[in-house]
């Protein structure tokens, strides 16, 4: 998923995995599984693939809950040149799925960002509902000074969608 981001391999550059939620704020569930052991993840193993290339800064290592601010405070001092926020989404119907990515009201460069990751999604899964890229005025998206993105990769609350992200070799391919 995160592959776009070294494909210039002349220019060093710094990026910020967010894997969201964390430790008592596991976000969304189903049957078991936690939006965020899930997202932690694929935000290591896009680590493992991407640090070849550039370097990684990661909001969180482990199933700790880390607080929007500091996450962004880390990525604002580290300088990052793109800030990258994973999750699953959720919604009170079982039947909606898809993936979406967000972008921050106003920020081209965050805009940029967002239209490559939902572009190499949609390449990697055309059969998956497509809803689009969005701007939303979310914390992290807002608070941090490189481009910023939150990827949604599908609905936890979607049976078909949640049994395939607790799949190792599904959460391997939306590392790519």
């Amino acid at each position: 998923m995160l592959s776009f981001l070294s494909s210039q391999p002349t220019i060093i550059m710094k990026i910020a995995i967010d894997p969201g939620h964390g430790g008592e704020d596991s976000g969304a569930t189903y049957g078991g599984l936690d939006e965020s052991k899930l997202v932690l993840d694929i935000a290591l193993r896009a680590r493992e693939l991407l640090e070849p290339h550039v370097e990684v800064m990661m909001t969180r290592e482990s199933d700790v809950f880390i607080p929007l601010m500091d996450r962004c405070k880390m990525a604002n001092e580290a300088e990052v040149s793109a800030y990258v926020s994973l999750h699953l989404n959720a919604a009170s119907s079982s039947s909606v799925k898809g993936w979406e990515t967000f972008s921050s009201l106003g920020t081209t460069q965050g805009d940029h960002l967002a239209e490559c990751l939902a572009a190499r999604h949609a390449e990697a899964y055309p059969a998956q509902k497509a809803r689009g890229v969005k701007q939303a005025s979310l914390y992290v998206l807002r608070h941090t000074h490189a481009p910023a993105a939150l990827h949604e990769f599908c609905f936890l609350s979607n049976e078909e969608e949640a049994i395939w992200a607790s799949h190792v070799e599904t959460r391997q391919a939306f590392a790519q």
